[in-house]
């Protein structure tokens, strides 16, 4: 922390930009992006940029590095679709192509979901905590594996998820009793098969 606000601090002296001229934000993932406003500095932005992925490099973690979803097999919905077209009680409506799905019928925490829009697909160990937990040296193929993982995906409201966020299970379980023990197994399970450390209940 004090080698970055040194860091900082040097930078902006050399560049003659002030203290209010200077904007560090932190995304929901923890990722920290420099800003400056002034014209002038904005030939700086992506040199400060590079000094926090090089200078503290392995200790922020970025989504981006997951590679985000993939098509399964050779067709072209993702693990996420998969699971919402499984987890549908009917037969779900699709995009033209087919690929993504737009409507159904889900049964979430003891209400009916019916607008894709309004779920959330997550993950049941979320990738930020599986970094901090020893993710933080995978392979890029081990993550986007990881990420992908279909057994690793779990349904939750809008709601629901802003609740959860990536809280692990001694913070946070679905409120109900048989769907609980499914995410507490679940959750062990994927530990123990990726090499995760950390908090199992």
């Amino acid at each position: 922390m004090i080698f970055r606000f040194l860091v900082l601090l040097l930078f902006m002296t050399l560049v003659n930009c002030g203290d209010k001229e200077w904007d560090e934000t932190v995304d929901e993932y923890g990722v920290i992006t420099f800003k400056c406003d002034k014209d002038r500095c904005n030939e700086h932005n992506t040199f400060l940029n590079e000094i926090k992925s090089d200078g503290i490099k392995n200790s922020l973690f970025n989504i981006s590095d997951w590679g985000g979803w993939k098509p399964v097999g050779e067709g072209c919905q993702s693990a996420a679709e998969q699971l919402l077209v499984q987890a549908s009680e009917v037969e779900p409506a699709l995009t033209s192509n087919g690929c993504r799905v737009v409507a159904g019928k889900w049964l979430i925490g003891g209400q009916y979901v019916f607008l894709r829009k309004d779920l959330t697909v997550a993950h049941i160990v979320p990738p930020s905590w599986a970094f901090k937990n020893g993710a933080d040296v995978w392979s890029a193929e081990k993550k986007s594996s990881f990420f992908n993982d279909q057994t690793n995906l779990i349904l939750l409201t809008k709601s629901g998820a802003r609740e959860r966020m990536n809280r692990e299970p001694s913070e946070w379980v679905p409120d109900d009793p048989v769907n609980r023990s499914k995410y507490l197994k679940a959750w062990s399970k994927l530990r123990a098969e990726y090499g995760l450390w950390g908090s199992q209940e």
